[in-house]
């Protein structure tokens, strides 16, 4: 007959038996769930693992500016607007990132604060590949600054409609119908803007002009617009200049553009003049002391009739802020013809003479 407590003790022993290698198998399962999870890169590929990890890392390193950050990332990542595929995208990137030691602030924060900027900016979610395109081709790269400019870059644009943005320079778009394109490098394309630039505490513009932008190389090639002399106390149909391509580097807060027709309605009516256009943003600008924009006609002997009341002109025209500056040279020098009781009576011969429409000076005039 079988001992009652020795058939007891097995049936116990066999409990814990099946108790251990339940909890040792079940540890195995657990393992293995948590390493399917991993094993795409460093991040989870799970909408609220993702955003706990992305949390704690900006926190460790800036809690103040992470918690800022989430307050506005949190409601955008669950609130709908990362379509299944955009998320896919966020997590290789971050990934990528992470294989490259790249630092939760900047590089992760900018990153997850443009895609953010772009699903609630309105543009077609259709487009983001087109743009993130750019993102995944520079990320192959060796070198990470590259990867990173564009970053830079991307936020501003965004956010302000910045073309370029710095302490100094400050380029921006009105329109922001951008068109992003990928051949060897990431470019923008924009078909209808007007194109602003602030320095120092004065603008310049160019009205209804479209381009291309090189944001690696700080470069917008541009194609037709307008440029006119209002910030020199001229109505915005008194003098203007109308542009064909030219090329602006954003980087910088002054251009020139060739081949430009220039229109004086005050002195020429409705006729143009062909030349040179220089633009710059200055400092502590008014109306009176203006010196840009700044128009070389090509033609050097121009004839203009009452260019001030009873005086007649001959030379080369310059167009310098408010002033008209009639040019010409050692040999050819710029004439003035005045008149009285309609009789010339007197001539000026003068390198240069600044003509405003309320006075004339000259150097060296004889």
């Amino acid at each position: 007959m079988k001992d009652p407590k020795l058939h007891k003790r097995k049936y116990f022993n066999f409990h814990i038996y099946s108790v251990l290698i339940c909890l040792f198998f079940g540890g195995l399962q657990f393992e293995t769930v948590q390493a399917q999870e991993t094993e795409e890169g460093f991040f989870i590929h799970d909408s609220t693992a993702f955003f706990e990890q992305v949390s704690s890392m900006l926190k460790e390193a800036r809690k103040k500016d992470a918690n800022e950050f989430l307050e506005r990332f949190e409601p955008v990542w669950f609130g709908g607007y990362f379509t299944d595929e955009i998320r896919q995208k966020v997590y290789v990137t971050a990934d990528k990132m992470h294989e490259k030691n790249m630092l939760p602030f900047p590089d992760f924060h900018t990153y997850l604060n443009t895609v953010t900027t772009y699903v609630t900016s309105g543009q077609d979610l259709e487009l983001f590949d087109v743009w993130h395109k750019a993102i995944d081709e520079l990320q192959k790269k060796r070198s990470t600054r590259e990867f990173k400019s564009y970053l830079r870059f991307s936020e501003k644009l965004f956010t302000e409609n910045a073309l370029h943005k710095s302490l100094s320079t400050y380029w921006r778009t009105t329109s922001s119908a951008y068109k992003f394109e990928y051949t060897t490098e990431p470019r923008i394309r924009i078909d209808s803007l007007d194109l602003y630039c602030y320095s120092r505490g004065d603008s310049a513009v160019i009205y209804n002009t479209k381009g291309v932008l090189y944001p690696l190389r700080n470069l917008w090639e541009g194609d037709g617009g307008v440029v006119n002399w209002h910030r020199s106390g001229f109505s915005e149909s008194e003098l203007l200049a109308e542009l064909k391509t030219y090329q602006i580097e954003v980087n910088k807060s002054y251009y020139e553009a060739d081949s430009v027709e220039f229109k004086n309605t005050i002195y020429f009516g409705d006729a143009k003049l062909m030349g040179n256009l220089l633009e710059k943003v200055e400092a502590n600008v008014r109306e009176n002391n203006a010196h840009f924009p700044k128009f070389d006609s090509y033609d050097e002997r121009l004839q203009i009739k009452n260019i001030i009341p009873n005086v007649d002109f001959e030379g080369g025209y310059r167009q310098k802020g408010r002033s008209f500056i009639g040019s010409g040279t050692s040999e050819n020098k710029a004439k003035l013809t005045m008149y009285r009781n309609g009789k010339p009576f007197m001539l000026a011969f003068s390198k240069a003479f600044s003509i405003r429409p309320e006075k004339i000076t000259a150097i060296e005039a004889e």
